[in-house]
């Protein structure tokens, strides 16, 4: 899906903006971050306010709003160079804020957010092998970390969410590929994922049953226990009850269950 002259905005991961392919030159983190919000406003004016404080947090400078002024001049002249003419009537001005018009561009967010829906409708109709496939197609989008090169608390708040969506359909993705016998392309996608995120047991859960299902018993171990050590260092708890469950299995030598 793309909107008329090929306008894309990239979010999962560094933010980007690209014209019919090519990428469009929209200067430093602050432009970019304005750029993020604007897109995070779904089409609804943000305000004013709220882009002050993503920036600047509870006491920007005096010379903020100029410069935010500043930004989104400089986004209409990047959206007239991409053809998007006249971008005033793409990014506009409407009190108390700025809108950006959701028909004049597509984003990997909102499709991301789509086939993940997709997915679960075809799920509740039974059909795995097709749902598995959108959330693959789903994760593929991703670049990296959601808002990766902005670091403001005001934008690192919506990242947080947003990687959780990502880290969910990984989860999801892998019990399905579990379901269908893919065992070793789960430890292949879930080892760098628990990596990322020790501390995320569902995660961890299915890596670890893979590991059974595959024999791999001392990895299966290994996994139980750095997940253990991760929640007691960093938590200071010990592990749930499907986690504790999976440790007891493991030494029990009894078969892996099924978590799907």
């Amino acid at each position: 899906m793309t909107a008329a002259g090929g306008l894309r905005v990239h979010v999962l991961g560094p933010v980007e903006l690209t014209a019919g392919g090519q990428p469009v030159n929209i200067g430093g983190p602050q432009r970019r971050a304005v750029l993020a919000l604007l897109v995070l406003g779904s089409g609804r004016v943000v305000h004013v306010d709220r882009i002050l404080t993503a920036i600047w947090g509870e006491k920007p400078p005096r010379s903020a709003l100029t410069k935010v002024q500043g930004h989104v001049c400089a986004l209409r002249k990047a959206l007239d160079a991409a053809g998007m003419s006249p971008a005033g009537n793409v990014l506009v001005t409407k009190p108390p804020g700025y809108l950006l018009l959701t028909d004049s561009y597509s984003c990997d967010l909102t499709e991301f957010t789509t086939q993940v829906g997709a997915a679960k409708v075809l799920t509740g109709r039974g059909d795995v092998t097709s749902a598995c496939a959108v959330l693959d197609g789903a994760l593929r989008s991703w670049r990296g970390p959601a808002f990766a090169d902005l670091p403001y608390d005001g934008i690192r708040q919506h990242a947080t969410h947003v990687d959780e969506l990502r880290s969910i359909a990984m989860a999801d993705k892998a019990r399905m590929d579990l379901h269908l016998g893919y065992l070793w392309p789960v430890v292949e996608q879930l080892v760098p994922e628990v990596s990322m995120n020790p501390l995320n047991e569902r995660t961890r859960e299915i890596l670890i049953e893979a590991y059974l299902r595959l024999g791999q018993r001392h990895a299966a171990l290994a996994c139980y226990q750095d997940g253990c050590a991760q929640l007691r260092s960093q938590l200071d708890i010990g592990p749930g009850p499907r986690l504790r469950r999976l440790g007891q299995l493991i030494r029990s030598g009894e078969p892996a269950p099924s978590l799907s």
